[in-house]
């Protein structure tokens, strides 16, 4: 079992930051863990705190694709309603009092500081800082999971999040503990936080996807991790569960140019081969069955969503799907930050991340 990390230790002078209200500031530190509603389809969260009470729930409607939700109190009342803005190289969203998305009811807005940078960094500014040329709070998120929320005029942190893992049946869950510090409104924080990275958490799905076979279906949440086999000649990528086993390797040949890699179970039996086609403005790749790259052997082709486009987007087309207009799953993450979602479109269900 993986320990929690300690929160670093505070010792400078106490900061009072009301930005939502002052009902949501206690003048003593607050613990909160942002947990998963796994017994509804809707994506959303519950933030409880140490007595296990929930006092805050975060709502995002399946078919928003997350770009507008809603932080409610524990009695289902409105707080802020957190928007992302369109067509924005910096990522910036927008967090509004109650359900309002009017300029009046503007709080604050987040951006990131940069357009490409390795750790993520936001940059948060009150309503009232029009000119933005200072920001009034900053987050920083590091590769551990872990992120530090400051108050710029102080220097002071005012909140910090960590995540470890349980193991659990079948998979490893994420928990997710925040320290809020005293006079400091947890409400804003918590908005912060989901808006700046949610946890990794597990969610809900149809009973069963299968494309390549059934025998690939588990009852339960699996976990893998990616490996690069840095130990031969030609390019190879591991797939291992959580015991550290083999369930899957990509081979990919060292002169082919990536354009074809195969996909082998443990003991190196082809199960799909994976084709670029070529001259293809939208970067199709195409996915036979076996060693094969015969039409009637095709199971699914994958290419991007936009011919230009910031964050990692693809449309993935099953075989049945011979017209293409609307793609079967979709694939949605960032490269820079290293997560992705992946959807199955029919349902709006998150069926990997």
């Amino acid at each position: 079992m993986q320990t929690r990390q300690p929160f670093m230790k505070t010792t400078v002078s106490p900061t009072t930051a009301v930005v939502i209200g002052p009902q949501y500031c206690v003048p003593f530190p607050v613990e909160l863990e942002i947990v998963r509603t796994v017994k509804t389809f809707a994506n959303e969260f519950c933030v409880k705190n140490r007595s296990g009470n929930t006092v805050f729930n975060l709502q995002r409607p399946s078919l928003s694709v997350h770009k507008r939700c809603i932080l409610l109190d524990f009695s289902g009342n409105p707080i802020v309603t957190l928007r992302r803005k369109r067509m924005t190289a910096h990522n910036r969203w927008q967090v509004f009092r109650g359900k309002s998305d009017q300029k009046h009811d503007l709080l604050f807005s987040v951006k990131r500081p940069y357009v490409f940078h390795r750790n993520t960094k936001l940059d948060v500014f009150l309503a009232t800082n029009s000119e933005e040329n200072v920001c009034d709070f900053k987050v920083e998120s590091f590769s551990d999971g872990s992120c530090a929320f400051y108050a710029i005029q102080s220097g002071n942190i005012v909140a910090q999040m960590v995540k470890y893992t349980v193991p659990s049946i079948g998979y490893d869950k994420d928990k997710v503990v925040v320290k809020v510090e005293a006079n400091v409104d947890s409400a804003f924080i918590v908005a912060l936080i989901m808006q700046n990275r949610q946890p990794s958490v597990t969610t809900p799905v149809s009973p069963t996807t299968s494309v390549i076979g059934p025998s690939y279906c588990a009852p339960y949440p699996v976990q893998l991790e990616i490996v690069r086999s840095v130990n031969t000649v030609s390019d190879e990528i591991s797939v291992k569960d959580i015991k550290g086993n083999t369930v899957f390797n990509l081979e990919r040949a060292p002169f082919s140019g990536h354009k074809r890699c195969i996909l082998l179970d443990p003991t190196g039996n082809p199960i799909v081969t994976l084709r670029r086609k070529i001259m293809t403005a939208h970067n199709r790749w195409q996915v036979f069955r076996g060693k094969s790259d015969q039409t009637d052997e095709l199971l699914f082709s994958v290419k991007r969503s936009n011919f230009f486009q910031l964050n990692t987007k693809l449309d993935v087309f099953l075989d049945g799907n011979a017209e293409n207009k609307v793609c079967d799953f979709k694939v949605e993450g960032s490269w820079r930050n290293g997560i992705c979602d992946v959807s199955d479109v029919q349902s709006s269900n998150i069926v990997a991340k």
